[in-house]
């Protein structure tokens, strides 16, 4: 009663108050305000609603017309007001509630004096016959809709809380109402889809021109507000939306009004769910004349501030959630990673992808990106609705059979993807996929077109092409050109590829070559040291499989270098200077036996076979001729070194070529028959110098050498020469001197041994008997004085009386003594050693202090020179005229 009871003092002008006594106590209800709101009847009712002695204000929304009036609470916080759910109170009153009306299909509370209820007071007659009850009835109601809808827009219009509370309508109970649900249906609920009753954020708008989120109950409130979200971030709905916090009420308002027409909650045009949200993004992101939407569409259609990727990976997952499966599947709302978007079963789950491999599908006009479901999607990981999924060994595999299917001279797009792909697997050791992959070889012009090559697809070497120039080794790349270009990798390669280690792994397992000489076993040989000797009419072959070691594509680099002089040049450069040293074992013959029954000998360097053979010698008129030594001095006449004709490997490679080192060094010398004989008679004359010596021969091509780089050298040679000859001579005269004082001494019991020849005029004899030495320093001289050494100075001293300084003057004119001349001129100066006592203290301490040296007068016959630094006794004349003895008293003064 006490729920009744306020509506009773609303709808009843005559009652003063409605008093309620109960055991608890007494509560009354007494109309405060009729507050007329308008002029067309609405007023607002406030009722004070006393309760023993508490007091509180009930308000109320009153719309009164002919036939009825309508109500429904509400609650004011100052200048908010909000709207209230009627709850259990009876929707029919007739002054009095119709107490079992509660149910009946209608938002708010009626008040009809013309109501004609059953007996009980618990309906009224709404049927289809014609009779008084029903027609009044029927009257007070319709006008009731009116009314409704009045203060619905009413409480719109206010911005009044909950409006949504007056559009929602309890469903239809009593199965015998076909009047009311088709009053519903064609007059209440489309009055109120056109009532500005949607509290947008541009204000009140008709529920039929917004956009109403809805979900199953299954979802929730929270389900509906998942969707407002959504549809909250796209521009052009958002301000179509109700407020979110009343975007549930509304969406329970529309549920209610499809239950009374039994129809779809989406076929009102307001409505969205999932899938028309999907719909709507299909329709909106399209480009003109293509079939799908593009990321940057959706952008645009966003609010400033809300990411296209972060809100699609949303709606993803409120469609997943919420039972949209199909939408997602057959839509084309999901974004593939290029920023189109399809339908989920159209594209595959990225399982990693690197994304080179898909920048070098692009290379190949393969849209890889277009059929892969961005990774940015979290929310579609799991989803089983896609087309497969694709990880690195999927997209290689595909890569490398449209590598395959391309054209014999593809584009520039091929080579770039072959090489960036090659490099890609290789630099993960996924060697399987690069049997029988597709690279090119090099250009040595880049008009030329590419040449399609296949890596083998097992250990066949002969279908292995080399790796790129810059992974051979250094020595040989300066040879690159005359290698055939098609069967060597691109410098693309090597660029895309530079670690050296994986070179050399894929070398290994005969996917590229890095080797130019090759290693092998064969019977297949030539007998070449022995060729001219075989026996005819019997095989020769080798009775076990013999090492031997060739080049790679030997055959084409002969072809290529017979075709240009220089490059048949550089084929010799690279014989000489590269192949022969690097294998110069094999130009060593190794004894083989042969089936024959002999033994034979032959070159494990199978490849000089085609050299000697093949016309690969290019002459300047075209014609190409067998390597012999004629036909190379022609190639290499003033354009090649000579003397690097006698490296050791290049004087093997001549030898196992069957041409004459000599013959090619005159043909290369002599360009005609003067010349050459010139030549010959050089050759003569410097073999008959040399004599047996032959590094004699050595010595002379060493100084021509030199002669080439100083030009000094024969002025130094020449004084060197004049030196010599006074060595020489030097030694001529020691000899001599020797031989006269073995001949003195000879049979007086001395021992006569030179033990030391000077570079000058010097020799050393050392005497000895019983015992005792004695030492002879012999000096020759053609001027007033002798020179000593600071050495032989302190040894004199040393020595004393055991030490004799002989002198031999010779007359500067003279150029070669005799002996005779010798003996009369020599003179020994026995006291040498005493009269240098001083002159040695001095030495010492020349050594200690340089430049405060006194030098010492000849008063004594001697004296210290100090000359560049170096210290030396000079010894005058005077001392051995003076006091020198003759060779035929030196016995006499050895005692």
């Amino acid at each position: 009663m006490k729920q009744y009871a306020p509506f009773v003092v609303v709808f009843n002008r005559e009652f003063a108050a409605v008093n309620i006594k109960s055991i608890s106590g007494s509560t009354s209800f007494k109309v405060r305000e009729r507050k007329p709101l308008e002029q067309n009847g609405t007023q607002l009712v406030t009722v004070m609603e006393t309760d023993n002695e508490a007091q509180q204000e009930r308000k109320y929304l009153l719309a009164t017309g002919e036939k009825s009036t309508v109500a429904f609470p509400l609650e004011s916080a100052g200048s908010d007001n909000e709207c209230l759910p009627v709850d259990n109170i009876p929707r029919l009153f007739l002054g009095f509630p119709l107490v079992g009306t509660e149910n009946f299909s209608f938002p708010a509370v009626i008040n009809s004096f013309r109501f004609s209820p059953n007996e009980h007071r618990s309906a009224i007659y709404l049927g289809q016959g014609s009779n008084q009850a029903n027609i009044d009835n029927q009257e007070a109601v319709k006008e009731a809709f009116d009314l409704l809808v009045r203060l619905l827009g009413f409480a719109a219009a206010s911005n009044w809380k909950n409006a949504h509370l007056l559009a929602e309508i309890p469903d239809i109970q009593n199965q015998n109402s076909d009047w009311l649900r088709e009053h519903l249906k064609e007059r209440l609920i489309p009055k109120i889809r056109r009532t500005p009753a949607v509290l947008s954020e541009n204000g009140a708008i008709p529920p039929e021109e917004s956009i109403v989120p809805f979900t199953e109950a299954s979802a929730g409130d929270a389900g509906v507000e998942a969707l407002w979200d959504l549809v909250n971030g796209l521009t052009e709905l958002r301000q179509k939306l109700p407020s979110r916090n009343e975007a549930v009420g509304w969406c329970k308002a529309v549920k209610s009004w499809s239950v009374i027409l039994r129809d779809k909650v989406t076929d009102f045009t307001e409505v969205i769910d999932g899938a028309k949200l999907a719909s709507y993004v299909e329709e909106k992101t399209k480009v003109t004349d293509e079939d799908y939407g593009r990321l940057s569409h959706l952008q645009t259609l966003l609010r400033q501030g809300e990411s296209a990727i972060t809100w699609l990976n949303r709606l993803c997952g409120f469609l997943k959630t919420n039972g949209f499966d199909r939408a997602i599947r057959t839509r084309s709302i999901i974004p593939a990673q290029s920023g189109f978007l399809d339908k989920l079963s159209n594209l595959h789950r990225d399982q990693g992808i690197s994304e080179p491999l898909k920048d070098i599908a692009e290379l190949l006009g393969w849209k890889i990106r277009d059929e892969l479901l961005d990774t940015k999607i979290p929310a579609l990981a799991e989803e089983i609705g896609v087309a497969g999924n694709w990880n690195d060994d999927d997209v290689v595999q595909k890569l490398v059979d449209k590598l395959k299917s391309a054209k014999q001279n593809p584009d520039t797009a091929f080579a770039e993807a072959s090489a960036r792909l090659f490099a890609w697997i290789a630099e993960r050791g996924n060697w399987e996929a690069l049997h029988g992959f597709p690279v090119f070889g090099r250009r040595i012009k880049p008009e030329r077109p590419l040449t399609v090559i296949h890596l083998p697809v097992s250990d066949q070497l002969e279908a292995q092409p080399m790796a790129p120039v810059k992974v051979w080794d250094k020595e040989l790349q300066h040879f690159a050109d005359i290698f055939p270009p098609a069967s060597i990798l691109a410098d693309d390669f090597f660029a895309k590829l530079r670690n050296q280690n994986t070179w050399q792994m894929l070398a290994e397992r005969s996917l590229v070559g890095k080797e130019i000489i090759r290693s092998s076993k064969t019977r297949d040989i030539k007998f070449y040291p022995d060729l001219s000797s075989l026996q005819e009419g019997v095989e020769h072959s080798p009775v076990d499989l013999v090492p031997v070691t060739d080049v790679w594509r030997l055959a084409e680099i002969i072809e290529r270098v017979r075709n240009s002089q220089d490059r048949a040049r550089r084929f010799w450069q690279f014989l000489t200077k590269w192949l022969a040293p690097k294998d110069l074992k094999s130009l060593e013959d190794e004894q083989v036996n042969c089936r024959c029954g002999d033994e034979h000998r032959y070159y494990p360097a199978a490849w000089i076979e085609q050299v000697r053979e093949k016309l690969w010698v290019r002459q300047s008129n075209d014609v190409r001729t067998l390597a012999t030594a004629q036909s190379l001095a022609n190639l290499l006449r003033g354009k090649w070194d000579p003397n690097s004709l006698s490296e050791p490997a290049t004087v093997k490679l001549l030898e196992a070529m069957d041409i004459s080192h000599l013959e090619l060094l005159q043909e290369l010398l002599a360009t005609n028959d003067e010349t050459r004989r010139a030549v010959n008679n050089a050759f003569i004359n410097i073999l008959t110098t040399a004599g047996s010596n032959v590094s004699h021969l050595n010595h002379a091509r060493q100084y021509i050498e030199d002669l080439k780089k100083d030009k000094e050298l024969p002025t130094y040679l020449d004084k060197r020469r004049e030196h010599m000859q006074v060595v020489r001579g030097n030694q001529r005269l020691g000899a001599k001197v020797e031989e006269l004082v073995e001949k003195i001494l000879k049979g007086k019991g001395f021992i006569v041994k030179r033990t030391h020849v000077g570079a000058d005029y010097e020799i050393q004899l050392e005497l000895a008997r019983d015992s005792k030495t004695w030492l002879v320093e012999v000096k020759a001289t053609r001027s007033q004085r002798v020179r000593m050494t600071d050495t032989q100075a302190r040894t004199a001293e040393r020595k004393r009386n055991r030490f004799l300084l002989c002198v031999v003057p010779l007359d500067s004119e003279q150029s070669e003594p005799t002996l005779d001349e010798v003996r009369s001129s020599m003179r020994f100066v026995p006291n040498i050693g005493k009269r240098l006592a001083d002159l040695c203290k001095d030495l010492d301490s020349f050594q200690n202090q340089r430049d405060k040296i006194i030098i010492k007068g000849d008063s004594n016959g001697v004296q210290l020179e100090v000359e560049s630094g170096a210290a030396h006794v000079r010894v005058a004349n005077s001392v051995w005229q003076n006091e020198g003895f003759p060779l035929d008293e030196l016995p006499d003064h050895l005692n």
